[in-house]
């Protein structure tokens, strides 16, 4: 069918107008077709796919609803993928108009005699369709999404998805098991570990999400957990709520034994970290992961850290990184790799070889949010970045006691400290910058003076940039390039 104009226009596009008197408009000429060719059409859609496809097999001057019935079994009767609310052999009891069934074999009631047809509810009565060999349906029981297809004689399963469609919380306790009976039901895992390889099996889809919520105590981890899911933006890791305010730098003094367990008593939840391994690697982008200590017992060497975003990105809030001070000095509190940005609220990291690592174009977002109080304390290195990493520290931040730097950037990366609230830092507060890596102090109000040396090194192409606070001494001199054309700004 094509668009018909007014009888006797040039133009095959032009509109049609209506007579009007006063204005001498005679109003438009309709020619035949553009009468006759829409009715054809539309009969012809009607008796093609409701009656035999002869002219006038199926229409039907009293029925005013063919058309829409047309459309629908070529819908449900065609190539095209359907979603379907069951496959069965039961009517359901108050069918709703438009909804269709997949008719399983001998069935019962208005469906008898129809088996592996596609009932559709029309207009309070059941249109039956065959199905197009290979055409595929789908529909939901229960928490699975079930597929089928049709090999040309009958429906067969093609995939069945366990789906998780609501919010659900999945339990983590101590006294847990590994393959617990019913986890939806509340039945709990024995680690974070098992808790995720479960979840491999399911889809969390449309409003679903996860929460996997650990109870309060101290969680024992021997080996480590490599933490991915599909869905791992709707999944969050959760300790139980602090009896108390979030520690803060009184908690953190130079025994570890001491800060360890000052801080346990104000945390809910503590994952023991033993067995010398990374505690865990986060290699998708989780929902978020909060209120958790985790406590590395600083055994093994070779870049172990206590958690590490290897890829994705994630949340971290009111969380501590602790103890992991190897000893050929190669451990992190937290570590961003390969293209992992972990995004810190409200933390602390304490007694580990380095507080903060970024690595391979790894991201670090250190920030106060909700509390006064971060900080990474009693470290041998503060805050390292490497290899194109990166370093954001925002607001309100304390940085002291590290016996090497408070920053240290090397191979092109960045270490940048803003906001309008203050950073501190105090005790052997060494900045070292060096092949092309540069650190930035944009806006902290105080600064320490480095005890025995020089307040910032810059080599190999490294570049400083700090305020003027208290007697701090740099290499090169200030405003100077040396050391293999390297630069030092104290403004």
């Amino acid at each position: 069918m094509e668009y018909k104009a007014p009888y006797g226009s040039v133009d095959p596009d032009a509109p049609y107008v209506d007579k009007d008197v006063p204005g001498a408009i005679a109003g438009s000429k309709v020619p035949r077709q553009a009468i006759e060719h829409p009715q054809k059409e539309i009969a012809n859609t009607i008796d093609f796919f409701l009656g035999t496809g002869n002219w006038r097999s199926a229409q039907s001057g009293g029925d005013l609803g063919q058309l829409r019935k047309s459309i629908q079994r070529a819908t449900f009767g065609g190539n095209a993928d359907l979603v379907v609310q069951g496959w069965q052999t039961t009517p359901p009891g108050a069918p709703v108009e438009g909804h269709a069934y997949i008719v399983k074999s001998a069935g019962t009631g208005a469906w008898a005699g129809q088996s592996h047809k596609i009932a559709v509810w029309i207009g309070g009565a059941w249109m039956f369709l065959a199905p197009t060999t290979g055409v595929q349906a789908n529909y939901k029981e229960g928490v699975k999404f079930v597929a089928i297809w049709f090999d040309g004689t009958i429906w067969a399963t093609l995939a069945s998805l366990n789906a998780i469609t609501v919010p659900t919380t999945i339990n983590v306790s101590q006294a847990g098991s590994a393959s617990p009976a019913n986890p939806l039901a509340g039945d709990a895992f024995d680690t974070i570990a098992n808790a995720l390889a479960w979840l491999q099996d399911w889809s969390i889809l449309g409003t679903g999400s996860v929460s996997i919520l650990l109870t309060a105590g101290v969680h024992s981890v021997a080996a480590q957990t490599i933490a991915r899911h599909p869905y791992a933006d709707k999944i969050s890791v959760t300790g139980a709520n602090l009896p108390g305010a979030f520690p803060d730098n009184t908690d953190v003094v130079a025994s570890i034994a001491t800060s360890r367990t000052n801080l346990r008593a104000k945390m809910g939840t503590i994952i023991s970290i033993s067995g010398g391994i990374t505690g865990f690697f986060f290699d998708s982008s989780f929902g978020g992961i909060s209120k958790i200590m985790f406590d590395h017992n600083g055994a093994g060497g070779g870049s172990l850290a206590a958690v590490v975003q290897r890829t994705g990105s994630t949340n971290y809030i009111e969380c501590i990184f602790f103890g992991c001070k190897l000893g050929d000095g190669s451990g992190a509190g937290i570590a961003a790799s390969v293209g992992g940005s972990a995004l810190l609220r409200d933390c602390l990291v304490a007694h580990c070889d380095t507080g903060g690592r970024a690595l391979q174009g790894g991201y670090i977002d250190f920030s106060v949010t909700n509390i006064s109080f971060s900080a990474v304390l009693y470290c041998g290195y503060g805050l390292l970045a490497g290899s194109n990493g990166q370093i954001s520290v925002i607001g309100a931040a304390t940085f002291s006691n590290h016996s090497n730097a408070a920053l240290s950037v090397s191979s092109n990366s960045l270490i940048r400290l803003s906001g309008s609230a203050a950073v501190g830092f105090s005790n052997n507060q060494i900045n070292t910058s060096a092949n092309g890596g540069r650190i930035e102090v944009l806006s902290p109000t105080s600064m320490g003076v480095a005890v025995g040396g020089t307040s910032h090194v810059a080599t190999l192409g490294g570049y400083i940039l700090v305020p003027n606070q208290g007697s701090i001494t740099s290499s090169p001199a200030n405003n100077t390039v040396g050391n293999n054309n390297s630069y030092v700004r104290i403004y």
